[in-house]
């Protein structure tokens, strides 16, 4: 698969295994599927293991889904099956987090089309 095909199928997978469908996705109206893909993004950027560690802690503790730290951990899954940081598939969620999170705002903006012109009739 091309990364578009993978970015497509992760999308597919969360909305088809995790349930976060449009519905759901039109919940979050402050930036949160952008700074939950930011913390992929966070996460893959790591090079050393003091990075690594320090990245995570950081992604954790901005993750916005969740405030305990099993929440988080149940929703954030950056590391493969052995606990590595797994960089591709990190950086395949972000962008299919964004790819949600650029579908929810044209959502809005039809929304708000939707009411202006019902206005102005």
């Amino acid at each position: 698969m091309n990364p578009y095909q993978k970015i497509a199928a992760e999308r597919s997978r969360q909305v088809l295994e995790e349930g976060y469908t449009a519905d759901k996705d039109d919940q979050w109206v402050r930036g949160e599927l952008a700074l939950a893909a930011w913390c992929y993004e966070l996460v893959a950027s790591a090079v050393t293991g003091t990075q690594k560690a320090s990245h995570f802690a950081t992604a954790c503790d901005t993750w916005p889904f969740g405030s305990s730290t099993g929440e988080v951990l149940r929703a954030f899954k950056p590391l493969d099956a052995n606990g590595s940081i797994d960089v591709e598939r990190c950086l395949i969620k972000a962008a299919a987090l964004l790819r949600a999170e650029k579908a929810r705002l044209n959502r809005a903006e039809q929304r708000i089309i939707k009411l202006l012109t019902k206005e102005t009739a």
